[in-house]
């Protein structure tokens, strides 16, 4: 993004700006004996004032008298110094106003950049702003306007930078990475414990130093701009449906014998907490003056593959026990609610291969091909909320083994995409699709009402 082409969105857009600026300015002089006119005497307030202090030393509309009437002490403070500089004259707000109308366009679009936001869809956010927003007749005010939304622009961008001292749960362009990720290889999933001593805040050194702790450990969810998964780890909202709460619940009680199955299996490589676990390697890392455990899991079941064992099971109990049997292996077998037509004890041919095409959170593609009727397992807790596609066409997609997700695929070639979209988010576009729909009915049924009322 750094190259001189992703920079046309900028110029064009600034020369969009300036060519509506200047095309409008002819525009009004045409009717004022090719004399400037600004449309609000606020800015002949402003100009007078500036006048009077830059040459006189008085602050006022008159040179004889102290008089603060001005709407705004910086707008009318920066003109006093331009008015000092360049001497007096009524056009310096306008052009002030246009140097700072496009060093906000400018900022704009360096966000864009930070985001990695492609040219194309910078040019056209730059666009709406110059189509949608009254940038163009706040120049022509000469007023302060201009400046207020380029300094609350620059206030937001700051308080974000700075935010990484104070809130760690924050989007990751801004800030530097955490300290632990120098040992973590994302993407990975990994398991981080929630659990923090009561004193913990004393202990690092207050809030600031507890936050920025909960950072560098990629304390749940923080870590998700990284590319980081979590599995088995709240979040401070903690709303979970039963079932999930049910296997939280378990998770958080079963021997550590256990829980290093469930995470195995279900892709994790780390599990990070606050205390060493036996029998597990363990990297000690020090942040704000307190220890954090990095444990290295043994390695399990890739976190994408094909399973032709299928086993039914019929309640959470069932789930349970048949997922902690000595004889299953989540490699070769999988725990479903509904049993699908497979063939068992069998080994991937070597023409079957599983291929992530793209995956992001909320969505994944993968390319599959089976000689056999398989289910594709993917890591990532399952939800109600999923939807997947086989090649185009809507399919099952359901909770495989204790929370990960599956889809079944007849022999073939096979394009998956599945992507998460619960009812409530669907419901939730159609109440404000409505919703706008019935107030722009009633307004412009209330301007033709008023129309039709006054002819």
């Amino acid at each position: 993004m750094n190259n001189k082409k992703s920079r046309w969105p900028i110029f064009l857009i600034l020369g969009l700006f300036w060519l509506s600026f200047l095309i409008l300015l002819l525009i009004s002089m045409n009717g004022t004996n090719d004399r400037f006119i600004y449309p609000l005497d606020d800015t002949y307030i402003h100009i007078n004032i500036a006048e009077n202090f830059s040459q006189h030393g008085v602050w006022g509309i008159s040179q004889n008298s102290f008089s603060s009437l001005s709407s705004s002490l910086l707008w009318s403070s920066l003109l006093s110094l331009a008015f000092y500089i360049f001497g007096s004259n009524a056009i310096i707000p306008l052009v002030l106003t246009v140097i700072l109308a496009s060093l906000l366009l400018i900022l704009v679009f360096k966000q864009f950049n930070a985001r990695s936001i492609p040219p194309i869809f910078s040019f056209f956010g730059l666009f709406a702003i110059l189509l949608f927003t009254p940038l163009l007749p706040l120049v022509f005010t000469g007023l302060e306007h201009v400046l207020h939304a380029l300094l609350a622009l620059l206030f937001i961008n700051t308080s974000a930078i700075i935010n990484q001292f104070i809130n760690p749960v924050v989007p990751q362009n801004y800030l530097v990475a955490p300290a632990v990720m120098e040992d973590l290889k994302p993407p990975l999933f990994i398991h981080r414990e929630e659990n923090i001593a009561f004193n913990f805040k004393e202990e690092v050194g207050g809030a600031i130093g507890m936050h920025k702790y909960l950072w560098d450990t990629v304390y749940p969810y923080v870590g998700i701009g990284a590319n980081i998964h979590y599995h088995f780890s709240k979040d401070f909202y903690d709303l979970y449906d039963s079932y999930y709460q049910g296997i939280l619940d378990f998770f958080n009680t079963t021997s550590l014998k256990n829980k290093t199955k469930m995470l195995t299996s279900s892709g994790c490589a780390y599990y990070i907490g606050h205390h060493v676990l036996p029998d597990l390697p363990a990297t000690k890392k020090t942040i704000q003056g307190y220890p954090i455990y990095l444990h290295e899991l043994p390695e399990g079941p890739a976190p994408l593959r094909l399973v032709y064992d299928v086993i039914e099971v019929k309640s959470f109990d069932e789930r349970i026990e048949g997922f902690f049997q000595d004889d299953f292996d989540p490699l070769a077998s999988a725990l479903v609610e509904k049993g699908y037509e497979t063939v068992k004890n069998i080994a991937v041919t070597n023409g079957d291969r599983v291929e992530k095409r793209t995956e992001y959170q909320g969505e994944g593609h993968y390319s599959v091909t089976n000689t056999f009727p398989a289910l594709l397992v993917i890591s990532g807790n399952y939800s109600p909320g999923w939807k997947a596609w086989d090649n185009g066409k809507k399919c099952d997609i359901f909770r495989v083994n204790l929370v990960s997700k599956g889809v079944f695929l007849p022999p073939g070639q096979h394009e998956v995409k599945v992507e998460y979209l619960p009812k409530s988010f669907t419901i939730g576009l159609w109440i404000s699709a409505v919703s706008w729909f019935m107030i722009l009915s009633v307004l412009i049924a209330s301007f033709f009402y008023k129309r039709n009322k006054s002819s």
